[in-house]
């Protein structure tokens, strides 16, 4: 079995992007490329950066949606480039994610001290616990 393929991983974030570029953008307007650059900064990029086409294509559907607008500077040399902004139905779309990712934090945190109480995450190592017998769990059923 490949866990580096599972969810459990932690590889399937793809759902975070979008709150996290929100928050790449609360504080100022920013480049395309610099979003990226600071998403390949956090955490949650830590093994591996974000799409970059998958970050361009969601700060596209993040302005049809008017969570960010656009537009085009022109520099006196080299290509014109897009500068994006947060717009004010952005921030309270960021402010719930927010509300959200605290709310999972705390359902992670609790599901992470019951599986530690139930002893799933500890090694085996020699102890007295055993695996069941055949026999044992025909008894208890």
């Amino acid at each position: 079995m490949n866990l580096n393929e599972c969810p459990c991983s932690g590889k399937t974030l793809a759902r975070l992007i979008q709150p996290a570029v929100m928050a790449v953008l609360a504080n100022e307007p920013l480049h395309g490329y610099v979003i990226v650059q600071r998403l390949t900064g956090m955490t949650m990029f830590q093994d591996h950066g974000p799409d970059i086409t998958g970050v361009y294509r969601l700060l596209k559907s993040m302005e049809k949606k008017g969570f960010v607008t656009s537009s085009w500077e022109l520099a006196a040399s080299g290509p014109a480039k897009r500068r994006y902004a947060l717009t004010p139905g952005g921030r309270a779309c960021l402010t719930r994610w927010i509300t959200t990712l605290r709310t999972y934090r705390d359902a992670v945190s609790n599901l992470l001290d019951t599986a530690a109480a139930s002893g799933a995450a500890k090694t085996r190592r020699g102890g007295n616990r055993r695996t069941p017998t055949p026999e044992a769990k025909s008894d208890e059923g």
